[in-house]
């Protein structure tokens, strides 16, 4: 009987701590997600009317689109690839993210996108 006491309390004992920890680490995630400095919209750009710039940045026509710069604004980074993300699903009848003229956002376009990023301009 004292052996399975014994037993049974350490097993309990175990379980409360892991449990303290996980609540430590929540609130800890927690604190550092509410106080992370805003982020900076400064790099995108929103399309808002039939420009010359827009329609450029609607059909592709940018210097680095063929390298993976969906959204034209001159470097190949994380912003082109939240927009392969969002296209992916196939519902798009003209995505922005089709580098390889299939008309469909595909693998295809994010290992265009991936070589680009990994390679600088």
């Amino acid at each position: 009987m004292g052996r399975t006491y014994l037993f049974i309390s350490s097993g309990v004992v175990v379980f409360i701590v892991a449990t303290a920890a996980v609540a430590l680490f929540i609130s800890y995630r927690n604190d550092v997600t509410n106080n992370a400095p805003p982020v900076s919209l400064s790099n995108t750009h929103l399309i808002s009317s039939n420009s010359t710039e827009d329609i450029k940045i609607r059909t592709g026509q940018c210097e680095l689109f063929s390298k993976g710069d969906f959204d034209c604004n001159g470097s190949v980074d994380l912003i082109d690839f939240d927009l392969w993300v969002r296209e992916f699903d196939g519902n798009n009848l003209q995505p922005r993210s089709d580098v390889n003229g299939d008309n469909v956002s595909s693998l295809i376009d994010y290992e265009i996108w991936r070589e680009g990023f990994a390679k600088p301009q």
